[in-house]
């Protein structure tokens, strides 16, 4: 094409939208409790990061503008890079990583609302995972508001319920508490997706309507058009004669006859101009844009299987990168679901004894994902408090890898027998097929 025709064409693209102005209805959609937690926690630490980086810097931190209302925008961390460069030579280690801190946090910002829990709290993971072999590591990470970070992203996906019960005393049997945890899959749904959901939901209902007012007009066209055919046919009818005889047209004229014949023939409607023809489909179609790949696949999967299917799916991929190279080695990649829960029981009691048995109290594990502890109080003295008694945090620690091993061995296994369903409805019908072509 020429330089001239193609300018034409974007001169005509433009006549158009200005005659077909689109109408923008802007919808603000509240965050949860847990993600203005984070959000919060996320401020304070890019404040304590941009804080540090006005002591550190040589720069002058009024050219800077070093402010946490500059610092949530995309642009700011282009912009203090571009004026630390003629000094980043000479710039500490330290004040390099609290640039790149603050990049991150933005980042964590951006996340946190693209995201889905799990996605979002796995990524966290890896952050603190990156962390622990850089050179210079990131302060924040060890700070309150890092840890309130990682409360509320956890507890978006799944939380752990404390359960005691206390145990009675028998012959033979020292007394012991019995304390364990509970799996609570928590699974929060992004806010936005229920709001895309509402927004495709009142789009069809409206189109239904629209649908239904068009058949209807369609329908009242259609019996008027039926009461002008049978008004011509009675006009017609009424304007022939009743004495007419044959025998007269022989010797009348022949453009009488003609018209006659005209008269008495009635043409039916051409088929395009039924209101029927043209109907929309009973389906709407609608055009989501998205910012990246990853949302897309996400809405995609949230609108076609459910926002419960989506965040199991995404849990199960999670369990898997954190336990699966520790049960499943890729020597013995190819056992059955047997040995797997071999696997995970022997995984467990292995993470259970890994604290040793030197002092007076002593533990065990129970199929049930409890754990017991049972003991004297005075025995083994300064051993039995600082030997291999797993309780506190560590006890915690433990029960929660526990049931999350258990959580992945029991969705493994439902994954196994709905794929075991799939293949016999598949060879079913095969089979089926297969006895109507005999």
């Amino acid at each position: 094409r020429s330089p001239s025709r193609g300018l034409g064409d974007v001169y005509k693209r433009q006549e158009f939208l200005c005659r077909h102005e689109p109408e923008v209805i802007e919808m603000a959609q509240a965050l949860t409790p847990s993600m203005t937690a984070i959000q919060q926690a996320v401020l304070v630490a890019m404040d304590g990061s941009l804080k540090e980086l006005r002591r550190t810097t040589t720069v002058d931190a009024a050219s800077l503008e070093l402010k946490l209302d500059n610092g949530i925008f995309r642009s700011f961390h282009t912009q203090l890079r571009r004026q630390l460069d003629p000094e980043w030579h000479t710039i500490s280690a330290k004040t390099k990583q609290l640039v790149a801190d603050l990049g991150g946090l933005r980042h964590l910002l951006d996340v946190l609302l693209r995201y889905d829990a799990v996605t979002f709290y796995q990524y966290l993971l890896d952050i603190q995972k990156g962390n622990l072999i850089q050179k210079c590591p990131s302060d924040w990470l060890s700070s309150e508001a890092a840890n309130r970070m990682f409360h509320h992203a956890k507890s978006r996906a799944y939380r752990l319920r404390e359960q005691r019960q206390s145990k009675g005393k028998g012959k033979g049997e020292e007394e012991g508490t019995e304390r364990g945890l509970k799996l609570e899959m928590i699974l929060e749904e992004n806010p936005k997706w229920k709001l895309l959901r509402d927004v495709l939901a009142e789009i069809q209902q409206d189109h239904a309507t629209k649908l239904e007012m068009m058949k209807k007009n369609g329908e009242k066209e259609k019996k008027e058009e039926e009461g002008g055919e049978k008004k011509k046919k009675n006009a017609s009818s009424s304007s022939s004669s009743p004495f007419f005889s044959p025998s007269l047209s022989k010797h009348g004229n022949d453009d009488e006859e003609k018209t006659e014949g005209e008269v008495d023939t009635v043409l039916p409607p051409p088929p395009s101009s039924s209101p029927s023809s043209h109907l929309p489909s009973s389906r709407p179609k609608v055009l989501v844009l998205v910012r990246d790949q990853h949302t897309s696949n996400c809405l995609w999967m949230y609108l076609r299987r459910g926002g419960r299917a989506l965040l199991m799916s995404r849990f199960k991929h999670y369990l898997e990168q954190r336990f699966l190279h520790l049960i499943f080695p890729s020597s013995s990649s190819s056992s059955s679901s047997s040995s797997s829960s071999n696997s995970y029981s022997a995984a467990a009691a292995a993470a259970a004894a890994g604290g040793g048995d030197r002092g007076g109290k002593s533990g065990k594990w129970k199929s049930n994902g409890k754990y017991t502890r049972s003991g004297g109080r005075g025995g083994g003295g300064r051993g039995g408090m600082e030997g291999g008694a797993v309780s506190g945090k560590a006890s915690l620690a433990l029960q929660e890898r526990h049931l999350l091993m258990q959580e992945l061995e029991r969705m493994r296994k439902e994954e196994m027998e709905e794929g075991g369903k799939a293949r016999l409805k598949k060879k079913k019908k095969i089979q089926q097929k297969s006895k109507k072509v005999e």
